[in-house]
């Protein structure tokens, strides 16, 4: 990505990005895999800052209790991978997240 302006590229905006989903049915259930990938970049136009590229993998499953129903659990950075979107800012570690959903007829 390149600033119409000046023709810069832009700060935080990586040149590789791979996002790729993979769900499977198993029964009246799914189980799901997702790995993003995001190349290097530099931090912002004012620093020679540059970021690491990273790769984050998440896991997630959802359980068919009945027909309105449903149990979804989802695993988001799986590895646990230390990453930072920008310069000196915290990014979530492992997380773990269940949510039970419910669908009028």
């Amino acid at each position: 990505f390149r600033s119409l302006d000046t023709g810069k590229a832009l700060a935080r905006r990586a040149k590789r990005l791979v996002s790729v989903d993979l769900k499977q049915p198993v029964g009246p259930h799914h189980v799901g895999v997702s790995v993003g990938y995001q190349g290097e970049r530099r931090d912002s136009d004012f620093s020679e800052q540059v970021l690491d590229a990273h790769t984050l993998v998440g896991v997630n499953a959802t359980y068919k209790i009945s027909p309105q129903w449903r149990l979804v659990g989802r695993l988001e950075n799986a590895l646990d991978t230390q990453y930072q979107l920008a310069h000196g800012y915290s990014t979530p570690g492992r997380s773990a997240f269940v949510t039970v959903n419910y669908t009028a007829r």
